[in-house]
């Protein structure tokens, strides 16, 4: 598995989640739709852990690092490269693919630090 494959089918759900999740405190389904560019459908899925729940490791990567980032100002968009940077420079990415695919080789690997 490629590290953006691995962004994309285990921590992006996540963060998509616990963002619905977090909107829906103060905002309508239809509006965290909008805002996250996704159905009010997958808004509904996330909100009832349908979708987007890859395991409490997965999940307590994520979500330590939405944390240093949840109150900067920046679009949606943006906190999403933000974070996946993040994970990628903390080695928190290369952990996931390592849990993903026990038979995966971590060390030595730079490809995390190579990219965007």
């Amino acid at each position: 598995m490629i590290l953006c494959e691995l962004m994309v089918s285990r921590v992006l759900p996540v963060i998509r989640r616990i963002a619905a999740v977090r909107l829906a405190r103060r905002m309508k389904q239809k509006d965290i739709a909008a805002e996250l560019g996704i159905t009010e459908a997958a808004v509904s899925q996330y909100l009832a852990k349908r979708r987007g729940s890859h395991g409490a490791f997965v999940e307590k990567m994520v979500e330590k690092s939405i944390e240093k980032f949840i109150d900067k100002r920046m679009s949606y968009a943006e906190k999403i490269c933000t974070i996946c940077r993040d994970l990628r420079s903390t080695g928190s990415l290369c952990a996931i693919h390592v849990k993903r695919n026990p038979s995966f080789d971590a060390r030595g690997c730079r490809i995390c630090y190579s990219v965007c």
